[in-house]
């Protein structure tokens, strides 16, 4: 760990860059030492407040794992290249066919991308634009938690390592604290009023995402139906300086949850049949996302390591014409010598050093 020219430092917990102070910057520039951002980070990265192994073995890797309740698989690595996920898959997930509609009143084009949510039911509208499957965010959530958390381990120490949809989808919160029994519907009210620790250094510390609401799933409904009033309706003007940030670059274990659960649904799926730009040969894309041009690592190599050396040269140290790529083409263009071999190279260097 370094600290850079402007005084941020990286928490060793949560991973934010914050502006440390001069003792901790001296610490970690000479001593080596560990930095965090706040008491809270520091208490939860501590190894001696971990959980021990209470539930166990992994199916898949073999493991014993520490949940507070009983689950079957330790991590959500392990439980995405389990076979059951593949087949939970290819039970529930619903295919929802989309409409397209070239209506010429908004009514008909409100109706025709009116779509039911895949987890409720309920209908709601979603722009073309727009490729979400869900009404709101308590549905997402329910949605993922059905499928991954219910199995995954889930320790609830301080640092929630995985399964938060399944934790912001109870309808009473307990506190994190150890030895603190609290239960209720704003976790992030009950840590600042009795620990007295802010909501953000919060939401790093157990690593949710800054702007997800610490509340029930009762709670967050009623504050769903609620018309914006007051300063929600308000425009602010954010042309301003802005202040420096206290931190920064921050990457939250929820956010990074979230796309391990999106990848793992989508890889249920086979991808497209594609040809092989090197061999020519048809294979079928292992998943949805991005677009495969290579039937195998092998082909991709060789294709590299010929697609760029089309263009016959002239070596400037011995003359020997070799096939070079682009780049060496550029050098010849812009006047500067072009070699053929790492030897070439290092004569012609000396060479040019001694003219100097």
């Amino acid at each position: 760990m370094s600290a850079d020219v402007e005084g941020y430092l990286r928490c060793s917990h949560c991973g934010v860059e914050f502006l440390g102070s001069r003792s901790q910057i001296n610490h970690v520039k000479y001593d080596g030492s560990k930095a965090y951002c706040s008491p809270l980070c520091r208490k939860a990265g501590n190894p001696l407040r971990r959980p021990k192994p209470t539930h166990g073995p992994c199916p898949t890797c073999g493991k014993m794992f520490a949940s507070r309740t009983s689950k079957i698989y330790c991590s959500m690595q392990c439980y995405i290249r389990s076979p059951a996920l593949k087949e939970l898959a290819n039970t529930n997930t619903r295919t929802i066919a989309i409409r397209n509609s070239h209506a010429k009143r908004y009514e008909d084009y409100v109706r025709a991308n009116t779509l039911p949510c895949t987890e409720c039911g309920k209908p709601y509208y979603r722009p073309p634009a727009r490729r979400r499957r869900f009404c709101s965010t308590l549905c997402y959530r329910r949605h993922l938690a059905k499928r991954f958390d219910r199995w995954v381990a889930n320790p609830q120490d301080i640092a929630l390592p995985q399964a938060f949809d399944e934790f912001l989808t109870q309808n009473e919160l307990p506190c994190l604290v150890k030895g603190c029994n609290w239960s209720g519907k704003m976790l992030s009210l009950h840590m600042n009023t009795a620990h007295g620790v802010p909501k953000d250094e919060f939401k790093r510390a157990a690593g949710f995402n800054l702007k997800s609401g610490i509340i029930s799933a009762d709670l967050a409904e009623v504050l769903q139906r609620r018309e914006n009033q007051g300063v929600a309706l308000a425009s602010f003007d954010h042309t301003g300086i802005r202040p420096t940030p206290s931190t920064r670059n921050y990457h939250s274990l929820e956010g990074k949850e979230h796309m391990a659960k999106a990848r793992a649904m989508l890889m249920a799926e086979p991808g497209p049949m594609h040809t092989c730009r090197q061999c020519g040969k048809d294979f079928q894309q292992s998943t949805r996302m991005g677009r495969t041009m290579y039937c195998s690592t092998r082909c991709r190599s060789k294709f590299y390591s010929v697609s760029g050396r089309k263009h016959p040269l002239s070596c400037s140290q011995c003359g020997k014409t070799f096939i070079a790529d682009l780049h060496q083409v550029r050098r010849m263009e812009a006047g500067k010598p072009v070699v053929c071999s790492m030897l070439c190279r290092q004569v012609l260097n000396a060479r040019q050093r001694q003219r100097h």
